[in-house]
């Protein structure tokens, strides 16, 4: 009879943590695809960047592959020192030094910071925004 009793407590125990258990389980699920459907991921193109002074007009010059150009056309900034600079495009030179690679001038709206002729500079420009499960829709669908 003794035994029968303490192997009740000890199942009511068990069952009492399986049913904690899995609500947790349950919770961090929960909690999970919630960040999954609302964080977004910001992507950005790193390149150099040079600053030169053309009719007294600061422009900057940015070497970058023949595939991301788009992306520079179809953004008005990129970040330089993470502040955003606004940009309207000056000319794409079609002359390639190198056959994935293009010249773009942009006419910048920079600081007194930046205003000197030949200054390198690492430039972040905008790419895409994404939620996080179109990256891992996209990487399945890879698979």
């Amino acid at each position: 009879m003794n035994n029968s009793i303490e192997s009740e407590m000890f199942m009511r125990k068990s069952l009492s943590i399986t049913y904690k258990l899995v609500f947790i389980l349950f919770l961090l699920i929960i909690i999970f695809v919630i960040v999954v459907l609302n964080i977004n991921y910001y992507s950005t193109i790193n390149t150099k960047g040079v600053i030169n002074v053309l009719d007294n007009n600061y422009y900057v010059l940015i070497n970058i592959c023949e595939d991301d150009v788009s992306y520079v056309i179809n953004n008005s900034y990129f970040k330089i020192d993470k502040k955003d600079i606004f940009y309207k495009i000056y000319k794409i030179d079609d002359d390639m030094y190198n056959s994935n690679y293009k010249i773009i001038y942009l006419k910048a709206k920079l600081d007194k910071e930046y205003k000197i002729n030949n200054l390198n500079l690492d430039i972040k420009i905008f790419k895409e925004n994404k939620k996080i499960i179109n990256y891992i829709i996209d990487y399945l669908k890879e698979r």
